[in-house]
């Protein structure tokens, strides 16, 4: 299967290390990712179970809902952009034992302000024929409801 276009291996923020002394002397130099947040940010994790019948078909929503997003944020509205650029999709490693996958949506950090509703969206950013269609791709993918919990960012600290 042909993996996700966007930041789907991302589980954890990123940090590359320079060597522990630099020619001359200097003193290393820590580049952060500028894909996460920083302690004490609202991290929103939602569970998303898709039926495996229906995965290639939730995958390709996923992609499709990320890249009308991504164009309609970077022409129209900046928020809506950071929303995309701050939420990652983790694909599963497994099948679980009722033959469903869970992928995980992780908007990281959660946006104040941000519309995170998949449908409000669809239609912002869609004639309303076309956003119902993809929202009932999205939704006939499903295995069951979405699970969702707010956490609070408590690592790394500096």
């Amino acid at each position: 299967m042909r993996p996700m276009r966007f930041v789907t291996a991302l589980l954890l923020s990123a940090c590359a290390r320079a060597p522990e002394r630099a020619p001359g002397g200097t003193p290393p130099r820590v580049a952060m990712l500028d894909l996460a947040g920083t302690p004490g940010d609202t991290v929103w994790v939602i569970a998303t179970p898709v039926r495996a019948d229906r995965r290639q078909q939730f995958e390709r929503f996923v992609e499709t809902f990320f890249r009308i997003g991504t164009e309609y944020g970077t022409r129209q509205d900046p928020l809506v952009l950071r929303t995309f650029r701050r939420t990652r999709v983790l694909q599963p490693t497994h099948q679980h034992a009722d033959g469903t996958y869970t992928y995980l949506f992780v908007m990281d950090p959660r946006l104040s302000g941000a519309d995170y509703d998949i449908s409000s969206l669809l239609r912002r950013m869609l004639p309303a024929d076309s956003a119902d269609a993809l929202f009932e791709s999205f939704r006939s993918s499903l295995a069951g409801p979405q699970q969702a919990w707010l956490t609070v960012q408590a690592l790394p600290r500096r």
